[in-house]
């Protein structure tokens, strides 16, 4: 049924709103975010709201306009503009306006020639990411590939551990390119559908239309690039395609959990590709860019943190900046709906982080080892090769690899002088066994948490 809006009055279309919204979004959401707000003024073109706080606020901007815009177009016939503020009269810069493409904000496509949709994520930007000394180099790398593909930097390689920005920094590059020149061609994708593509290709036997397709990129970037060890068909093809894209002067980005020689099968030929570019490390972040990084992401969603919070975050969340965000957003979202003031002994009884693991020294992995094999750590040390004192000084190295920050030379001196070729052997050996070997797996996760010590956190519930 179609309405007037002059003949309502605020309260009246919202409640219709409200009604309507309430089947077509899960109850928690709509529990949370869109019952407690409440319609404050209506007129011929604008709707105003008012929510209980500014993150609230914040919140139904950026993920619930588009249904609400949606039911107001069902009841009225026409789109309104919204405004959401707070009872203190806080409120975005913007308004927002809902029509029938329901762009965000102010936000508008002027560029005939640039694309309305990219694959990429936007907040994925370079100037949203976080520059410390743990990612500074691959920050470089990744700009100076982005301004200028194909020439510096080919193929960058881009390793560390889940959560530490290699997506961003690679879907900075798609967002950069794609904004200066909207024509070219930029794919991403990973290991996975590389495979997967390659095997459809196969299938219905359209290999030819397959090259065709990824050999036309002008930046290709293929993330989790370790998933490709051990398919020989998939390296075989992706080999004739990275060939083909460097020669041609197109850029290649790659992304994984280890550098190119700590991926176990990985043809040779492939690997010295991968090492041909820059290969830049992204490390976990720093206390102080663990704190630059949470006062970024505050300042994003327009909420004051206390440095007493800060603190506690950038203390106890150390390896994962997803994890540490998503400690932050909880954090806001907690405090916002109980109505509790931000602080520590608020907060960490409702986040209740993991106890912190201490790293494992030397000594602690020699102990361990020689414990479990039943070896002297004199024998873990000797020349000797004996088959059951030669894997347990292979186990001691690669965990001396994992838990510790020595050096590959460093750790050959803490087993009585060993070259640090052996050191790599050894740690390749073994990252290759336990994939198979269920048992040594097993053994391998009992050393882990023998070696590392854990430390409750204050505030804890535990």
């Amino acid at each position: 049924m179609l309405c007037s809006q002059i003949s309502m009055a605020p309260e009246q279309l919202w409640h219709e709103v409200l009604t309507r919204l309430e089947y077509r979004l899960t109850r928690p959401t709509f529990e949370t975010w869109v019952k407690p707000t409440q319609a404050k003024a209506l007129t011929e073109h604008m709707l105003v709201l008012e929510a209980p706080n500014l993150f609230a606020c914040n919140w139904l901007q950026k993920h619930y306009l588009q249904p609400i815009g949606e039911v107001i177009i069902e009841i009225l016939g026409h789109p309104l503009e919204l405004q959401i503020t707070t009872a203190q009269g806080e409120m975005r810069d913007q308004s927002w306006h809902l029509e029938g493409s329901l762009l965000a904000g102010n936000e508008r496509n002027d560029d005939p020639q640039r694309p309305t949709e990219t694959p990429f994520n936007r907040k994925y930007i370079f100037s949203r990411f976080v520059v410390g000394a743990n990612n500074r180099m691959a920050h470089a790398a990744a700009l100076a590939v982005a301004e200028s593909p194909g020439r510096e930097f080919n193929p960058l390689f881009l390793c560390g551990g889940v959560g530490l920005g290699k997506t961003h920094l690679m879907q900075a590059i798609g967002n950069y390119r794609l904004e200066i020149e909207p024509q070219t061609q930029v794919f991403y994708v990973s290991t996975e559908k590389f495979t997967n593509d390659l095997i459809t290709a196969i299938r219905q036997d359209s290999m030819e239309e397959f090259r065709e397709h990824y050999r036309a990129a002008d930046v290709l970037m293929i993330d989790d690039i370790q998933f490709i060890e051990g398919k020989e068909y998939t390296q075989e093809e992706f080999f004739y395609t990275f060939n083909t894209l460097h020669e041609s002067g197109k850029q290649v980005v790659l992304a994984a959990d280890r550098p190119p020689n700590q991926i176990p099968r990985l043809q040779e030929r492939l690997c010295s590709r991968f090492s041909m570019g820059l290969i830049a490390d992204v490390q976990a972040p720093d206390f102080e860019t663990r704190m630059a990084i949470l006062e970024k992401k505050a300042d994003d969603e327009n909420v004051r943190l206390p440095r007493a919070v800060k603190e506690y975050l950038a203390t106890h969340y150390t390896s994962n900046i997803r994890e540490l965000e998503g400690a932050l957003i909880r954090t806001i979202a907690y405090t916002s709906i109980s109505g509790l003031p931000m602080a520590v002994e608020h907060i960490a009884p409702m986040l209740n982080p993991p106890v912190e693991k201490v790293a494992a020294t030397p000594e602690a992995i020699l102990g361990a080892i020689a414990t479990l094999f039943d070896v002297s750590i004199e024998l873990l040390k000797s020349n000797s090769r004996r088959r059951e004192i030669s894997l347990a000084r292979q186990v001691g190295m690669y965990l001396m690899r994992q838990h510790t920050n020595l050096s590959l030379p460093r750790i050959g001196e803490e087993f009585g002088g060993k070259d640090h070729t052996t050191v790599l052997y050894s740690c390749d050996k073994i990252a290759q066994l336990r994939q198979k070997d269920t048992k040594l797996n097993q053994t391998l996760i009992q050393l882990s948490d023998r070696i590392t010590v854990s430390r409750p956190h204050p505030y804890s519930s535990s």
